[in-house]
């Protein structure tokens, strides 16, 4: 598996949040997605935040890759009967190539129900929960 991954090349992973972001989950789910792509002996280069605006192949020229990650990342979570925090994280990822062809699409969700303790906390955990599920998926992929 460790030589399909390096056909993969260089990825270039566009963070989930975006230019100005104020979300703080979001920042800690890119920091997390880099970690455990690195982990995964995957090789990647973050970008800075991005709009939509910026094509595929600007971004493979500029940071050197040979392709490109990019996805959405949707949380939320709400106190339920009993100080239940259930939180809950979809994430869409898209592989291109630097041409802008998408070759991959995942989807991965994150459920967590905990009561009482830290509910940020419980966000985060439903985001890792999530981002284990993309990775995996990502590997998957890589690998054929």
């Amino acid at each position: 598996m460790m030589g399909a991954l390096a056909l993969a090349g260089l990825l270039v992973v566009v963070p989930f949040a975006p230019p100005g972001n104020k979300d703080a989950h979001l920042t800690f789910a890119d920091r997390q997605m880099a970690m455990k792509l690195a982990a995964a002996k995957v090789q990647v280069v973050v970008s800075e935040p991005i709009d939509a605006a910026t094509s595929a192949p600007s971004l493979c020229q500029k940071y050197g890759g040979d392709g490109i990650l990019v996805g959405t990342l949707r949380h939320d979570q709400h106190q339920a009967p009993m100080y239940h925090w259930p939180s809950h994280t979809e994430i869409r990822l898209e592989r291109l190539r630097c041409d802008g062809k998408v070759t991959w699409k995942g989807v991965a969700i994150g459920d967590v129900d905990r009561q009482f303790g830290n509910p940020p906390a419980h966000v985060d955990a439903s985001i890792d929960l999530a981002l284990d599920n993309a990775v995996q998926q990502l590997l998957a992929n890589l690998a054929l």
